[in-house]
This record gives C-alpha cells, sequence and structure tokens, in this order.
C-alpha cells in the first residue's frame, strides 16, 4: 500500500506567498491618475463604456508563480510511504535503529515514534500463533525479543522502547534478522531506519532475496522477503 504524507505541515503557510503575488499584480494593474493641464481636448472625444478589466497573467507572472509554487511545496516536505504488510501464516522480523539520529525531532514526532508506529501495526496485523522477533541497530547488534508468539509482549516492548546515544551500524542487524528469518520460510524482515537501504553492506543479499521496498520519508522503512 502507498501512502502521500507531509513532514511539515505547517509548510502551507508558505502557500499565502501566492496569493500575496496575485495581490501585488492586482494593485499594480489598478487606475493610475495622471494630471493633465487641461480637460478641453478630453472632452470632445467620446467617452467608451467601461469595459470589465481582467486579470492576464504575462510569462514573468507564471515563472514567479511556478518558482513560489517549488518552493512552497519544498517547504512542505512531502513523501511517498510504501507500507509493506506480512502474508498469512509468516514470521516476522522487526529491525529498528535505535541509534542517535532517531532521536531528532520531526513536525509530528521524533523520528523514532514515527518508526515506532508502523512496527506496531505490522505486529498487530499478525494472526494468532504467527511468531515475531524484535531486532535493534545500534553500535552493536541486539536480539531484544527472540521469536515468540506472545504478541502483546512484543507491543509492550516496542512501546516502551527508545533510541540511545549510539551511533548507527546497521549492517550487523540486518545480517542477524536476515540468518534468523532464513530458517522460516516466508519470513519477512522489515527494517525500520532513517538511512537508505544503500547504507547496508546487506542491501545485495536483500535485493537477491526479494522484492525490497521503502519509503521517502526522514524516517526509512524498507523491507524483505527472506
Amino acid at each position: 500500500m502507498i501512502g502521500i504524507g507531509l513532514a511539515n505541515p505547517a509548510g502551507a503557510l508558505a502557500f499565502a506567498a501566492v496569493a500575496i503575488l496575485v495581490a501585488l499584480y492586482l494593485f499594480d494593474r489598478r487606475r493610475h491618475t495622471i494630471p493633465v493641464g487641461s480637460l478641453f481636448l478630453w472632452q470632445r472625444i467620446a467617452p467608451r463604456p467601461m469595459e470589465r478589466q481582467r486579470f492576464r497573467a504575462d510569462l514573468l507572472f507564471v515563472l514567479q508563480l511556478l518558482l513560489l509554487i517549488a518552493l512552497a511545496g519544498g517547504y512542505l516536505r512531502p513523501y511517498v510511504e510504501e507500507g509493506c504488510t506480512p502474508a498469512t501464516g509468516a514470521s516476522l522480523v522487526l529491525v529498528l535503529d535505535v541509534s542517535a539520529s532517531m532521536q531528532t525531532r520531526e513536525a509530528e514526532g521524533t523520528r523514532f515514534d514515527l518508526v515506532r508506529r508502523p512496527a506496531r501495526t505490522l505486529v498487530a496485523h499478525l494472526g494468532a500463533g504467527e511468531e515475531a522477533m524484535l531486532v535493534t541497530a545500534g553500535a552493536h547488534a541486539r536480539v531484544v525479543i527472540p521469536w515468540t508468539a506472545d504478541h502483546a509482549r512484543m507491543q509492550d516492548r516496542l512501546e516502551t522502547l527508545e533510541p540511545l546515544d549510539t551511533p548507527t551500524d546497521l549492517a550487523p542487524a540486518v545480517e542477524l534478522a536476515l540468518s534468523a528469518a532464513a530458517d522460516r520460510p516466508g519470513a519477512s524482515v522489515a527494517v525500520f531506519t532513517d538511512l537508505p537501504p544503500q547504507e547496508s553492506d546487506s542491501r545485495p543479499r536483500i535485493s537477491r532475496a526479494s522484492t525490497t521496498c521503502w519509503s521517502a520519508t526522514p524516517t526509512t522503512t524498507w523491507r524483505s522477503r527472506a
């Protein structure tokens, strides 16, 4: 499932600049009063009916308008998110980046908060008896919860998990998750991080395993079928 979101919804206020630009052009086209020495000759000219003044945009206005829209759109920071749902009857390995960069605050919360929600959603989609594993990626890879069918325990741990003041070493955690998933046919691996997939040395192995999807958001989510 593909979704579209805004990383900075408050950026919509920037579109007020478009209204200001239009107002400036309309103000510039108003009738101007020009003093003349005499009205004698003007009075001899038959008055023409007042024509309704229409706004005709010139090339300069169009270019300025497009520039303002592009700047305002960039300030909104739109993104496309590609969500992944585990297949029915499949096991799931969650890999969460808990490095210091995940403490960065975005418009809707920290980056870790933004990945915690979809991670919990994946667990909620698991059926009864389907197992999941939780792996964290910080300075070292760590198995927080081994294979378990206790979804309530997994949800509680995801809720209390917080990022640490450590650098990111994503590859060992991804390798650990892939190795654990390889023993279970059809198992899925979901990685939640603010790094692109290219940052992981495990990307070639993931690409050979199956189709990978990720989102172009401040927090990157990518997924593979082992």
